[in-house]
């Protein structure tokens, strides 16, 4: 049947002309609409409220309703609200489930959403609550409508009774998707948390305003080794490593107090077996609007490797500046021996000193050039008087042989002799050479070659003269 809008307000308009009511034969007389039309058109404006029917044996009256119709409380709601029949045939559905759905009346009206394929199609079916609700079972259930876009309802069942005594379902169904989004945000958000409470490689707990443990995580545990369930309701305080009491609790009161709200530092901590663990504690608060605490968060670090390193490094240092201020002490006591030590030898020197200047003054003041060498023959030192006899500085020719300045006859000559004399281990010998001038002439002198024999020579000596 098409519905016709014009109909009900004929229906309405008849009604008004007649308020103590018309049967249905007056009323299809007065619109000139066939009877079996008008009795659907009543039974619908009946059903929302807009009618009022009475009986009087097998006919009815019909007059319109002075209460608020429930058609217009139900076009109010936020909801989408359905009603059917016995036969599960939709004889009704607001204005807002028209709106939202967008399937048209005539589409769905007085069809049975079990035998027709209606557009609304709930996942999971709901046509075994319906049946429920039928036989007075009320109930409710979330479920998911498909239509171009996913939504989700709560889809509740009422029981309900038609005027005629025949049983009906009227069907409420919220719209619940962005709640459904919120809570699977929420619950995404909450397995995040979980995930990173439980698998964070640091302890973490929640405690109350007394500082109780309300949750921890196993590493908290690990650290402390304590299970779970050894360590609920615990005060932190009550694992406290005693020295570290008195600053734990100053922190949390002024925490608690909301003078600070939040607060790190290293402390101890007791283990289950009764030794110290060193962690780096920090703490922050969770407040209510109020400002008192809703709960403490507080993150835990083991340290205790930290701290044994820096025990050994610091115990290392002690042990380098014991054994510096030894051997400081040590050298105080080497460096003032060695002073007197040096001190008698100057002393006991002194005259040889004298001695060794007095010689290398004459030495060096006589007008004959005089040079030593050593056992391998190599100048060991040369009187600035050669520089006149040879052009050569005693620092050029030192390092040198005295052969690098004779012709290769003087140089045998002189050799021979010089080795004689080492053999002899004595003696004293004047032998007349050539030596070669720094600027390449030949001079003629007269050398007196005389070995000196001690521990610090094995060669000889050797003097010249022009």
């Amino acid at each position: 049947m098409e519905i016709s809008r014009e109909a009900f307000a004929r229906i309405k308009e008849a009604l008004k002309t007649k308020p103590r009511g018309m049967n249905i034969n007056e009323i299809s007389k007065e619109i000139g609409i066939n009877r079996l039309t008008v009795a659907k058109y009543l039974e619908m404006l009946v059903l929302t409220g807009q009618v009022d029917v009475k009986k009087f044996g097998p006919s009815k009256v019909y007059y319109l309703s002075h209460r608020l119709p429930i058609s217009a409380m139900l076009s109010l709601s936020s909801d989408f609200i359905v009603i059917l029949d016995k036969n599960l045939r939709l004889v009704y559905a607001n204005d807002r489930f028209f709106e939202k759905s967008g399937i048209k009346r005539e589409d769905i009206l007085y069809k049975s959403i079990e035998t027709h394929k209606l557009p609304i199609d709930f996942k999971p079916s709901i046509i075994p609550y319906v049946k429920d609700a039928l036989e007075g079972k009320e109930s409710i259930i979330e479920a998911c409508y498909n239509n171009e876009k996913v939504r989700y309802f709560e889809v509740k069942f009422i029981p309900m009774v038609f005027d005629d005594g025949e049983k009906g379902v009227t069907i409420f169904m919220e719209n619940i998707t962005e709640r459904k989004k919120a809570e699977e945000t929420l619950k995404e958000s909450e397995e995040r948390f979980h995930a990173t409470f439980e698998q964070a490689a640091v302890g973490m707990a929640h405690l109350d305003a007394e500082g109780r443990f309300i949750r921890l995580n196993q590493k908290y545990c690990d650290i402390l080794g304590y299970t779970h369930e050894e360590i609920a309701g615990k005060t932190f305080l009550s694992l406290t490593y005693p020295d570290d009491v008195q600053i734990s609790e100053k922190h949390f009161n002024e925490l608690k107090s909301g003078k600070i709200n939040s607060y790190s530092f290293e402390k101890r901590y007791i283990k289950k077996d009764g030794s110290p663990v060193w962690a780096n504690a920090t703490v922050s608060a969770v407040r209510k609007p109020d400002g008192s605490i809703k709960y403490v968060i507080a993150v835990v670090e083991d340290i205790s490797a930290r701290k044994h390193a820096e025990e050994e490094l610091k115990k290392a240092r002690d042990e380098l500046d014991r054994r510096v201020k030894e051997r400081t002490l040590e050298l105080e006591v080497a460096n003032k021996a060695l002073i007197s030590e040096i001190g008698q030898r100057v002393r006991s020197d002194e005259p040889l000193r004298v001695g060794e200047d007095k010689y290398r003054s004459i030495v060096e003041n006589v007008p004959d050039g005089v040079w030593e060498i050593d056992k391998d023959e190599v100048f060991v030192y040369a009187s600035p008087r050669i520089l006149d006899i040879l052009g050569y500085s005693p620092e050029e020719v030192i390092g040198k042989s005295p052969y690098d300045f004779m012709p290769k006859a003087s140089r045998n000559k002189v050799r021979r002799e010089v080795r004689k004399m080492l053999e002899k281990e004595d003696g004293f010998k004047l032998v007349e050479c050539d030596l070669l001038h720094k600027d390449g002439r030949k001079i003629r002198v007269e050398i007196s070659i005389r070995p000196i024999f001690d521990s610090n020579v094995g060669g000889g000596e050797r003097k010249g003269k022009d």
